[in-house]
């Protein structure tokens, strides 16, 4: 079969169009592939849609579709046949020869260019299916990382409540999916309408560099998000129209691609997570609305260790504030639980501070209620026997003939303190 050009169109289904994907011919070539026609204005959408040959004698004096006959013409084709490309189970477009002769096909010929287009058809089904079955595995793959970095970004927050923690575990994890070069969060504070950069990680480095500097929430990108509540992308242009100092800083550090995520939970916007890369157009739509899930968990996270780090802070001051309070009774009486401020029991707390660094076995006397037992702890306390038990006795409950065998205790062993309503010594 003879043929000066020759040219494959396939359907597409995306947008319902036909598309060059193959042009071949012996005079210079003036289109490229790629180019799309509607179906109903070219030969070879009449060819998909009937399933039927197109067969033109003349291109000269042919007038319909007229886009395709100037295709047709700039490369000198006088006749011309489209061919249906039917597989098993659909068409997939068309076929087409040409000659630079005036030449009639017959009916062996058309028999014969319909089995070629067939064979073709063939080919192309199984090199589409292989394609579509390529574009799902790289789909499903690419999700499976999505998916394993929301597992990974949820491990890493409920490990930790600390906040440097949280952050360069986030990074960490978002690196390996949606590469960049500079991340921060930026917090916002109610009081003074500024934006606080928290933490700063650049590069591959899992470094965090602490920004002292703040901005105010309506001058920067990460302001516009926080303010909007929506994620916001910007590429080098648009981040050049921002006079921030922090902003001019990371143009100059070559930065061209940036996305703001507002960090949003039930009550509030505590501030943004702010992703930048060298690369012009760096996040597409999809990696946006994985970004934006990662910020929510984020955004969970950070309220839990803000939470905690202000409790810490509370639980700290009133740790402090016992400290001192109880430093100002022991600095006044140092009785921990003793208070009191008269002349006669100050003059008793004197006596426990001079018998107790002694090993003299004291003796304690007064009425029930009138606090020998504190007394005797005091002493305790302050002896070189602190650290060990202290031991009280019930001196009422020893048999009489007992305690007159016993009338004085053995020094090593001695009991300080004790209910006793008689004079014993312990």
């Amino acid at each position: 079969m003879r043929f000066d050009f020759l040219n494959v169109v396939l359907h597409e289904p995306a947008h319902n169009v036909v598309r060059l994907y193959l042009l071949e011919s012996v005079r210079h070539r003036n289109i490229e592939p790629g180019v799309e026609f509607p179906i109903d204005e070219s030969f070879a959408g009449w060819v998909w849609r009937n399933h039927k040959p197109y067969i033109i004698t003349n291109v000269e004096e042919e007038t319909q579709y007229p886009q395709s006959l100037a295709i047709l013409r700039a490369h000198q084709v006088k006749s011309y046949c489209m061919l249906p490309l039917m597989s098993a189970h659909r068409c997939l477009g068309s076929l087409g020869f040409g000659n630079v002769t005036d030449a009639s096909y017959s009916q062996a010929d058309l028999d014969f260019m319909q089995q070629a287009a067939n064979l073709v058809a063939v080919s192309l089904d199984n090199a589409l299916n292989f394609r579509t079955a390529l574009s799902q595995k790289e789909l499903l793959a690419r999700e499976r990382d999505r998916l394993g970095l929301l597992l990974d970004v949820t491990n890493a927050l409920v490990s930790s409540l600390d906040f440097d923690e949280l952050f360069a575990a986030v990074i960490g994890c978002m690196r390996r999916v949606v590469p960049h070069d500079y991340a921060s969060v930026a917090l916002h504070d109610a009081q003074t309408d500024r934006l606080k950069f928290q933490a700063v990680g650049r590069g591959n480095s899992r470094q965090l560099v602490r920004e002292p500097a703040s901005a105010d929430a309506g001058s920067t990108p990460a302001g516009m998000a926080f303010a909007s509540g929506r994620p916001l992308v910007l590429d080098s242009e648009g981040l050049s129209s921002f006079p921030a100092a922090a902003i001019q800083a990371m143009l100059g550090d070559g930065i061209q691609s940036l996305c703001c995520l507002p960090l949003v939970t039930k009550k509030r916007v505590l501030g943004t997570l702010n992703i930048g890369s060298r690369k012009p157009g760096a996040f597409k739509q999809d990696d946006v609305e994985l970004l934006s899930r990662v910020a929510a968990q984020t955004a969970i996270a950070l309220d839990n260790a803000l939470a905690y780090q202000q409790i810490a802070e509370l639980k700290d001051k009133l740790n402090k504030e016992k400290l001192y309070l109880e430093d100002e009774i022991r600095t006044e009486y140092q009785f921990g639980e003793i208070v009191g401020g008269s002349k006669t029991l100050k003059k008793v707390l004197q006596l426990v501070e001079t018998a107790a660094p002694t090993d003299s076995t004291v003796l304690i006397r007064g009425e029930t209620g009138t606090g020998k037992e504190l007394i005797a702890r005091a002493i305790h306390s302050l002896s070189r026997r602190c650290e060990r038990t202290f031991v009280k006795l019930n001196c009422a409950a020893i048999p009489t003939w007992i305690a007159r065998k016993r009338a004085v205790w053995p020094r090593e062993g001695s009991l300080h303190g004790g209910h006793c309503p008689t004079d014993w010594p312990l």
